[in-house]
């Protein structure tokens, strides 16, 4: 002990006959969910045929090398003891767990305990003798998860360039950890994107995932990183919300001192927390190949793009390195309207690689930041203009999102996919965490600003209304093989 959460626990059950004759002995065996304590009932009464039939959070009782049913009761035969013979058998428990735990190490730990009794009968049916034990159930599996930029990424890694104006793609590192106290086995570890509905301004994919470790020993207390590309397809630009909802851990597992056990693997599926995987700012990012030859050219292609609700005048210059030549405009200065992008594209040569090896080589920087607002031009301005361009968008009141418990936890269950039972700690945690995301799309896709408007609105606007970040997620290094 203890136990984890979904696994087959083998229990084994010694039976002693401590009487100077023999004696023929039978052994009933109850298991339920609660504390450590005083015997309670064991529902003998009932016939326990069938674990399909009952509350999905109650342990069971399985026999070895057999196929039955999972039952709450069994009776196990001794047969004739001789006096002072043992006779040792042994059962399953097979324990309960939710169909979506929270990803929180936090969350992890549970307070369940499997209580087992066992009561000794004689051949006239009288109980001789009984034994109770209670085992603590945990969930050792957690996950903490992370947004990327290609910087942060190994070398090796590289996400692709977005598939079209209206996608982005973004690496998440998934940190995968054991809480212990028993080593486990990974066998597989996807990530499955959130259902969302038709009315959300995204959609979320899985794109490919890197540095993942499957069929791979995580110790107790230690963890293991997986890499996932996101493609996020937004229908609105302007209106996208900056938190999208990764989606869920799928993991399948079994404890390593029980791999060749008849238990099999386990699947735990964890809710991974909303990340601010999108930016309403001016952005960049590059369509680049992963590696290049010596003498050979390749091209670079840089993505401008104006996510924000106001026009911005960007200025662009490419810078010259001692390692590529490039092809190009070397300085650009472009109006980008709300929602819109443009592309800045470069030839690039490579010149030379370090002593004929293969090298990991800068590329030629390409530096983007927003022009200096202008001041309005002098004149009398009307009231429609000062209000349209001094007037933040508006903003909605966390109250008007947040669900009740019961309609938060549906909410997490349809975005999850799955049909049973949340952990306690994802239930308690549901509005929470539909509160933050949920406020977050629901300011960006009900804006009072119509798509008219914001066609309209003017170039110039008060210096308060404009963001002058520029996020980048381009790449800066590329693999340089020597010429054949």
């Amino acid at each position: 002990a203890p136990a984890y959460g979904g696994e087959r626990f083998p229990v084994r059950i010694e039976v002693r006959n401590v009487h100077a004759t023999r004696t023929l002995a039978a052994v009933r065996v109850n298991v339920r969910l609660g504390v450590t304590g005083p015997d309670s009932d064991d529902g003998s009464g009932s016939d326990g045929d069938s674990a399909r039939d009952a509350d999905k959070e109650t342990p069971w009782l399985l026999m070895l090398d057999t196929e039955s049913a999972p039952k709450q009761h069994l009776e196990l035969e001794c047969g004739e003891l001789e006096p002072q013979a043992v006779r040792v058998l042994s059962v399953f428990v097979q324990f309960p767990t939710a169909a979506l735990h929270g990803a929180g190490r936090d969350a992890a730990p549970t307070a369940d305990v499997a209580v087992l009794k066992c009561t000794v009968c004689d051949d006239t049916g009288d109980e001789t003798a009984s034994a109770q034990a209670s085992i603590p159930v945990v969930q050792p599996l957690y996950a903490e998860i992370e947004p990327l930029l290609p910087a942060q990424m190994p070398k090796d890694t590289r996400p692709d360039a977005p598939g079209s104006e209206h996608s982005f793609r973004r690496a998440v590192r998934v940190r995968l950890g054991n809480a212990g106290p028993w080593d486990v086995q990974i066998e597989r570890v996807q990530l499955r994107p959130a259902r969302l509905d038709a009315r959300s301004v995204v959609e979320v994919r899985v794109a490919g995932a890197a540095l993942a470790h499957e069929a791979s020993v995580v110790r107790a207390g230690a963890t293991q990183d997986h890499v996932f590309w996101l493609d996020i397809q937004a229908r609105d630009l302007v209106r996208m919300p900056e938190t999208v909802w990764p989606g869920t851990l799928e993991v399948q597992w079994q404890r390593e001192q029980q791999k060749d056990a008849q238990g099999g693997t386990i699947t735990t599926c964890l809710w991974l927390p909303a990340q601010r995987l999108l930016r309403r700012c001016v952005q960049v990012d590059l369509d680049a190949p992963a590696t290049c030859t010596v003498g050979q050219p390749f091209a670079l292609n840089y993505r401008v793009l104006n996510a924000t609700r106001l026009a911005h005048t960007v200025e662009a210059a490419m810078h010259a390195s001692d390692i590529f030549v490039f092809a190009g405009a070397r300085r650009s200065t472009l109006t980008l309207l709300p929602g819109h992008s443009t592309h800045l594209r470069f030839n690039v040569v490579p010149l030379v690689a370090n002593s004929g090896e293969s090298v990991w080589a800068q590329l030629p920087r390409l530096d983007v930041r927003l022009a200096p607002a202008k001041r309005p031009l002098s004149g009398v301005q009307s009231p429609a203009q000062s209000v349209q361009a001094m007037t933040p968008p508006p903003t909605r009141e966390r109250s008007s999102v947040v669900l009740d418990a019961a309609a938060a936890q549906r909410r997490v269950q349809a975005l999850a996919g799955v049909d049973g039972s949340l952990s306690p700690g994802l239930a308690a945690a549901c509005s929470d965490m539909l509160a933050e995301c949920e406020l977050d799309e629901a300011t960006g896709a009900e804006s009072d600003f119509a798509d008219s408007d914001i066609e309209d609105l003017p170039v110039e606007v008060s210096a308060a209304d404009v963001s002058d970040e520029v996020v980048r997620y381009d790449s800066t290094l590329v693999f340089c093989l020597p010429s054949a």
